[in-house]
C-alpha cells in the first residue's frame, strides 16, 4: 500500500509540475502604440508653443499597458488678426479601443469639442517586432483625412439591387444538439458582390462560395448580403465538422428580403461601433462607413467574390479640434489621452513596459519653446529604466527632464518592477522558454523510468526489513 501511495505521488506530482508549466506559459510581448504631439494644420500659421508641460502618468497601476498621457501648452498668436486654428493628433488604435470618456481637449480649462476621423494615411513598421510606426506627415495626408459626410462606393450605388437572405435551422442531433450546415452559391454574374455575416468558415472558388455555420442549442441564423444580380444556392446539413456526415434530421427556412442598399451599409457600419457614444454620432458613423466602403472597394476591385464585413477596422485616427484665438492673445490649450506601450519580456523574467513618444508633427508650428516632461509611475511598477533622455528622480514615483527646445528624436522609455534591468543571455532565454515545455514532454517517460525503479527499491526495503 505505501508503494502505490509513493507511486502516486510521484505521477501526481509530475502532473503538477506540468499544470504549473502552463499556467505559467504567459505571453512575452503584447504590441503597443505610439503617441504623438499634437500638429497644425496649416502651413503658414502664426501660432507658436511658448511652453509644453508633458506628462505621464502610470499611477492609477499599469493595466493592460495603458497610462494616461497630458500634453499642456502655452500657445500664443503673434498676428495682429484674429484667428481660428485647426489642430490634429494621430491616434494608433483600431476605432472601437477609441473611447470618447477617454480624450480631453480644453481651451482655458474649457472643453473644446473634438472630431474622430478615421484615415488611410500610408503607414510602415519600422521593425518587425517593433511598435515604432512611421506615418507620412504631410499635410496633403492630414487634410485628405478630415473629410465630413458619407462617401460613394465604386461598385455599389443607391440604385444597386440589395437582398438579404438569412437562413434559420433547427438542430435535433439528441447526442449533443449540435450540427452544421453549409450551403453553396452559385454566382452567375461578375455583377454580384456578396458581404458576409458572422460565418465560421468558408471556401471560395472563382464561380462558386461554400460556408458552414455551427448551430448551437435551439433555432440559430445567419445571413448573407447580397448586391447586383441574384444568386442560386442549396443549403446542405451535416453532423461532422468537416462536412461529410450529411443528416437528414435537419430543417430549415430562407427569409428574403429586399433592402435600401445604402442603408443597409449604414446600418452594418453601426453595428461595428461599440462605443454607445460614438453609435449615435451622425458623423463618427459616417467615419466607418467610409473605411469600410474604402475596403469594400479594395476587395471587389481585386476579384468579383465576397468580403467578411466583420474585419473593417482602422489603425490610424486623427483627432481633430479647433482653438479661437484673439489677436496677440496667449492660452492655455490641453490635451489628454490613453496610450498604450508594449510589455516585452524576451529578456527578462518580469516585464519591461515600453512606450514611445513622437515630436514630430510638433515641427509645423511656427515656433516652439521649452518643455517639461514628467513620468509618474506605479506602486507596482515603480522605476523608470531606460530612456532616450535622460530624466532626473526628483522623488519617489517622479521622473522629470527638462530642455529648452523640442527633442528632436522620439522619446522612448521603459518601466520595471526592479530598479535594475537584469538581462537574460541566450543560452538563459532559451532553458527559460523552452525548458519548461522540453520537460512537459518528457515528464510521462520519466514516471515510467522511475515508478519501477521506486518499486523495486522499496521491495528490496521490505524484504531488508524482514530479515
Amino acid at each position: 500500500m505505501k508503494i502505490f501511495k509513493l507511486i502516486l505521488s510521484v505521477v501526481l506530482i509530475s502532473l503538477g509540475v506540468q499544470t504549473t508549466i502552463f499556467a505559467n506559459s504567459a505571453p512575452v510581448y503584447w504590441k503597443g502604440y505610439a503617441s504623438y504631439e499634437s500638429m497644425v494644420i496649416d502651413e503658414n500659421t502664426e501660432v507658436e508653443i511658448l511652453h509644453e508641460d508633458l506628462t505621464f502618468d502610470f499611477t492609477e497601476g499599469i493595466y493592460d499597458n495603458h497610462g494616461i498621457v497630458t500634453a499642456k501648452y502655452m500657445m500664443h498668436n503673434t498676428s495682429n488678426q484674429q484667428q481660428t486654428i485647426k489642430m490634429a493628433f494621430p491616434f494608433l488604435l483600431g476605432f472601437n479601443e477609441i473611447q470618447t470618456n477617454q480624450i480631453f481637449v480644453t481651451q482655458n480649462e474649457k472643453n473644446v469639442p473634438t472630431k474622430i476621423y478615421l484615415t488611410n494615411m500610408p503607414i510602415s513598421v519600422k521593425d518587425e517586432e517593433s511598435y515604432h510606426y512611421e506615418i507620412d506627415y504631410t499635410f496633403e495626408n492630414i487634410a485628405s483625412s478630415i473629410k465630413n459626410g458619407y462617401i460613394e462606393s465604386e461598385f455599389i450605388k443607391a440604385d444597386t439591387p440589395c437582398k438579404r437572405y438569412t437562413f434559420k435551422q433547427s438542430a435535433s442531433d439528441k447526442e449533443n444538439n449540435r450540427s452544421k450546415f453549409a450551403f453553396s452559391v452559385n454566382i452567375k454574374s461578375d455583377k454580384t458582390k456578396i458581404v458576409i455575416e458572422n460565418f465560421s468558415n468558408y471556401n471560395d472558388s472563382e464561380d462558386e462560395y461554400i460556408g458552414t455555420f455551427e448551430c448551437e442549442e435551439g433555432y440559430e441564423s445567419i445571413s448573407i448580403l447580397v448586391f447586383g444580380d441574384d444568386i442560386d444556392f442549396k443549403v446542405t446539413g451535416y453532423f461532422d465538422s468537416k462536412g461529410k456526415e450529411v443528416t437528414k434530421d435537419f430543417s430549415h427556412q430562407i427569409v428574403e428580403e429586399e433592402l435600401d442598399p445604402i442603408n443597409e451599409l449604414k446600418n452594418l457600419a453601426k453595428e461595428r461601433i461599440y462605443d454607445n457614444e460614438l453609435k449615435e454620432d451622425e458623423h463618427f458613423v459616417s467615419q466607418v462607413y467610409n473605411q469600410m466602403i474604402r475596403q469594400i472597394d479594395a476587395e471587389f476591385g481585386n476579384r468579383s467574390s465576397q468580403l467578411e464585413y466583420y474585419n473593417f477596422d482602422s489603425e490610424i485616427a486623427v483627432i481633430y479640434y479647433e482653438v479661437e484665438f484673439l489677436p496677440d492673445e496667449t492660452i492655455p490649450v490641453s490635451v489628454s489621452y490613453i496610450t498604450q506601450g508594449s510589455m516585452n519580456r524576451k529578456e527578462t523574467e518580469t516585464p519591461l513596459y515600453q512606450y514611445l513618444y513622437l515630436f514630430e508633427p510638433a515641427k509645423y508650428w511656427k515656433d516652439f519653446g521649452d518643455i517639461d516632461i514628467s513620468v509618474r509611475t506605479s506602486k507596482e511598477v515603480p522605476f523608470l529604466v531606460e530612456s532616450s533622455l535622460k530624466f532626473t528622480k526628483y522623488v519617489e514615483n517622479m521622473y522629470s527632464y527638462y530642455s529648452e527646445n523640442l527633442p528632436l528624436e522620439p522619446l522612448e522609455f521603459s518601466l520595471h518592477d526592479e530598479e535594475t534591468v537584469d538581462r537574460m543571455s541566450s543560452f538563459e532565454v532559451y532553458m527559460e522558454r523552452s525548458f519548461p515545455y522540453i520537460l512537459v514532454i518528457i515528464s510521462p517517460f520519466l514516471i515510467i523510468i522511475c515508478a519501477p525503479l521506486i518499486f523495486v527499491i522499496c521491495k528490496k526495503t521490505i524484504k531488508n526489513k524482514r530479515k
